[in-house]
């Protein structure tokens, strides 16, 4: 079939802007987004034509009113719908880099791909002819790697080696892989188990788009490939099923205000059939016509005898959508996407204010009227799923609101240039719409423009970096003068202290009850906290961190741990005693530019102290989220601050001009780690454990993820592997627990240890573990023994017993096993530590979210050897990058110096 004029041109201008974008995927995507319009709305009229026989054209507005209504009325089309929705959003509201914009780009390129392959066999008609070449440009540093995938994936004489279906999985992650013309897809999945676990994913290779909108049920083998002078193993998927869980229906029910048990009934056993093979899901059940529903009811039920559960529970979820009832949008996420974590946060014991038959909580409600603006209690939906379930005609105000809060929180800045928003939207106006959905009492929620009206901003994140400074200013003007006495006293018996840190102890609260210590990696940051918990030994102190392991790195380096206390900043928020304020004289805030605005103003309000200590380094890492404070106070409370240079973690020449001119001159900043070998081919990295070494990666996915390594490099152990379910151990493996419920007073998230001796049998696996930490031998949790310690190490035993039901809730019982195997770590979890030896591997993908903070961060946790491993392409771009910082942290400053100096002159 021909193509119309219209298509014709439009398809032409797409497959031109790929060949010559395919380099730059995020220009690529800003700009097919912005030319997606045209293109559907001339194949929509393509479609109209080849249905009822009739030759309408393009260049008129009813015309194409008149296809799109026909198209999208058609459940044979229902498959573009979210290309359609996708369009009626600008490139504009997609922060690149943010709010999964690298998952948006994947699902963007595979619904192409869709349209590209239905319209041929619907319509005969050839488009998007080179849709797959941008696919295999991402591809192109990985060629020889993907090439003996798909050589694997594609090799049928392998099928006899079929394994059963086995446990339940949840993708996380899909990405499309092109070669030799052949799509396939490499899939991330997490157990059911271990959904906050980010590294102890498996991943599987297939040549079906699994979707994610439910836990699943796999059927595949092991294969062993070779690559870049590697060997490893690969799981190929050769069947899949949904399988959604009986405690997560059981728990839409009851937010449904329904009285309905599920089972492995025969209706149930049909709908998980029929989803799998025409690849839907419950939100499109519920949206199909009248028709089609009563016919797939009729064929469901055809026997009288089998149970109507799972249809009266989709019937009342289809009444309050078709009805268009308060609740609707909220249902349809959680139909389009289901998770039993999810579904039991909105559940409430008590009727919805809004809707008095509905069981969800009203902290739900905002979502409900602003889905786009707004998270569900403990979720927030990502932008691609809601665009999938929830239409986004009407809602520009909310995105706009959506592409502000997702920039300040992951960016750290407060304010967002008007430029970087785009032309193309009316903010003023959607700003407006915005603001007069709150009345005055919510004025934090609002957008606000800067006096300038150059920039833009949410206001809480105002009101809080606000408050927070005018906290610490009081605090700053108030003299600490019994503090003079109390290091005057300690110096005179310290014989080994450096000169300059002699006069840093003596002025540190001389002329104020606040001080700050800053400093590059190394420069002996904790020893001046150990040096000051010292002159503080006969008063209560209270030590802070973010992580962990930062917590655990400050108790093991302060000597004198009398009348102190050791704690997560999460952990002090959420403990503050029932008569007010914790109370300390001495409170040291630790890692501080990792701590959120946020985080720090509620330990301000929720600690009482007479002196805080501040340390931190601002060139590592920010806070996870909007976190600008201690960027802020560095130009703010310059009196305060006491500044470390001297370093102490490396004597080696070439590390030392390697940092130096990553922070301060990165014109030799290439030249160095050519000089001193620490440049690497990617393909060069060998996957193989070095003792006291660690390998650092941003990325949890792909060929130089977390997962993947963790599993190539238990591959290369060659010790026994003792298979437990799904997972995989063997003796040797370093490992890292998890937040336990069953261990909760032993074993904390992050804390790290090494298999030493596994014992399975047919229902129960024992470990022998060697905890990198000395344990209290009288104080472990119930079903953990003792074996020995020896160098501040403590070896234990625990075990797990193989009796579970997949489709109940997740339980502190028996069967869980609180770690993962851990041959890697993400740069954020190395935060505050030190290696001898640190191999960091840096990949095209998330490259665009490696900061200048995060690669110094990296590049200083080694003592004595680092190599970093990336290729050409990726080097230069995350290098270029430094270099272009648009935005000036002097803007921001000046507006919150004007804005304090306005307040304090008021009051």
């Amino acid at each position: 079939m021909e193509l119309n004029k219209c298509l014709e041109d439009n398809n032409s201008q797409i497959e031109k802007l790929i060949s010559v974008l395919s380099n730059d995927k995020g220009l690529l995507f800003s700009t097919l987004f912005d030319k997606l319009r045209k293109f559907l709305e001339s194949l929509f009229i393509q479609i109209y034509n080849h249905s009822n026989q009739n030759q309408l054209f393009c260049n008129d507005k009813e015309n194409i009113d008149t296809a799109t209504k026909f198209v999208l009325e058609n459940n044979k089309y229902k498959k573009i719908m979210p290309l359609f929705d996708s369009y009626q959003v600008s490139s504009s509201h997609f922060g690149h880099g943010y709010d999964g914009y690298e998952r948006l780009m994947y699902w963007f390129q595979i619904k192409l791909i869709e349209l590209k392959q239905f319209m041929k066999d619907d319509l005969e008609i050839n488009i998007l002819g080179n849709i797959e070449s941008i696919i295999a440009q991402q591809n192109i540093d990985l060629h020889e790697y993907y090439s003996n995938i798909h050589e694997k994936v594609f090799d049928f004489r392998n099928l006899e080696l079929k394994e059963e279906f086995s446990d339940r999985f949840y993708v996380e992650k899909i990405k499309p892989v092109f070669i030799n013309k052949d799509l396939f897809y490499e899939i991330t999945v997490f157990n059911w188990r271990n959904s906050q676990a980010k590294n102890n994913k498996k991943i599987f290779f297939s040549k079906e788009l699994i979707p994610d909108n439910y836990s699943v049920q796999l059927r595949w083998y092991e294969e062993k490939i070779q690559f870049f002078n590697n060997e490893s193993s690969i799981n190929i998927v050769t069947k899949w099923m949904f399988r959604i869980r009986m405690c997560e229906l059981e728990h839409f029910a009851k937010l449904l205000n329904l009285n309905i048990s599920f089972g492995n009934t025969h209706e149930f056993e049909q709908i998980m059939e029929y989803l799998t093979i025409n690849n839907l899901n419950l939100f499109d059940v519920v949206s199909l016509s009248d028709e089609e529903y009563d016919i797939l009811n009729t064929k469901i039920h055809k026997n009288k005898r089998i149970s109507l559960s799972f249809f009266n529970f989709l019937n009342r979820c289809r009444e309050i959508i078709k009805n268009n009832e308060f609740g609707k949008n909220i249902i349809s996420y959680l139909l389009f996407k289901m998770n039993n974590d999810v579904i039991k946060s909105q559940l409430s014991y008590w009727p919805n204010e809004r809707a008095p038959l509905l069981n969800i909580s009203s902290s739900a409600n905002s979502f409900e009227r602003m889905p786009y603006a707004r998270s569900l209690i403990a979720h927030n939906p990502k932008l691609t799923d809601l665009l999938k379930c929830i239409s986004p005609k009407n809602r520009s105000h909310e995105l706009l609101f959506r592409r502000i809060e997702t920039y300040t929180e992951y960016s750290s800045k407060l304010y967002t240039s008007i430029d970087e928003l785009g032309k193309d939207i009316p903010i003023k106006l959607l700003v407006s719409k915005f603001n007069s959905s709150f009345s005055t009492e919510y004025d934090d929620k609002k957008i606000k423009f800067t006096d300038k009206r150059d920039y833009i901003y949410i206001q809480k994140y105002q009101t809080v970096i606000l408050k927070l400074i005018n906290k610490l200013i009081e605090l700053s003007k108030e003299k600490g003068e019994e503090y003079k006495e109390l290091s005057k006293k300690y110096l005179l018996n310290k014989n080994n202290i450096r000169t300059k840190k002699i006069k840093i102890i003596k002025n540190l609260f001389l002329n104020s009850r606040i001080a700050i210590i800053t400093g590059d990696p190394g420069t002996g940051k904790t020893t001046i906290i150990n040096n000051i918990a010292e002159i503080f030994k006969d008063y209560k102190k209270l030590f802070l961190a973010v992580t962990n392991n930062a917590v655990e790195n400050l108790r093991l380096k302060i000597l004198d741990r009398n009348n102190a206390s050791f704690s997560t900043i999460a952990k002090n928020i959420n403990q503050y005693n029932q008569n007010g304020k914790i109370e300390v004289d001495l409170l040291v805030v630790d890692e501080a530019s990792t701590i959120s605005n946020k985080e720090m103003l509620e330990i301000l309000e929720k600690n009482k102290f007479k002196f805080l200590l501040i340390v931190g380094d601002v060139k590592q890492i920010p806070s996870i989220r909007f976190g600008n404070w201690f960027r802020f106070i560095n130009e703010y409370f310059k009196e305060n601050i006491y500044v470390l240079d001297d370093q102490f973690r490396t004597k080696d020449k070439g590390l030392k001009k390697v940092w130096y001119s990553a922070k301060k001159d990165f014109n030799f900043f290439f030249e160095n780690l050519t000089k001193y070998k620490i440049n690497h081919k990617l393909k060069d990295f060998i996957f193989e454990k070095n003792l006291n070494e660690i390998i650092l990666t941003q990325n949890y996915n792909g060929i130089y993820g977390i997962n993947n390594i963790n599993e190539t490099m238990q591959y290369n152990n060659f010790n026994e592997a003792f298979i437990w379910k799904s997972e995989k151990f063997k003796i040797g493996d370093p490992i890292v627990f998890n937040q336990s419920s069953r261990f909760p007073n032993t074993f904390y998230n992050n804390l790290t240890g090494t298999i030493k001796n596994i014992v399975l049998t047919e229902n129960k696996i024992n470990f022998e573990i060697e905890i990198n930490q000395s344990l209290d031998k009288n104080n472990l949790d119930p079903g953990i023994s003792f074996v020995s310690e020896k160098d501040n190490k403590t070896t234990v035993t625990i075990s797990a017993i193989k009796h579970e039901d997949y489709d109940k809730d997740v339980s502190a019982n028996e069967s869980q096993i609180p770690f993962q195997i851990s041959y890697a770590m993400s740069i954020h979890r190395a935060q505050g530590l030190e290696f001898d030896s640190v191999r960091l591997v840096l990949t095209e993908e998330n490259k665009e979210l490696i900061t200048k903070e995060i690669f110094y961060t990296a590049i200083t946790r080694a003592k004595t050897k680092l190599g970093i491993y990336w290729s050409k392409e990726t080097e230069k771009f995350i290098l270029e990058s430094f270099d272009n910082k648009k935005y000036k942290d002097t803007d921001e400053f000046k507006i919150l110096k004007g804005l304090i100096e306005k307040q304090n002159k008021d009051n």
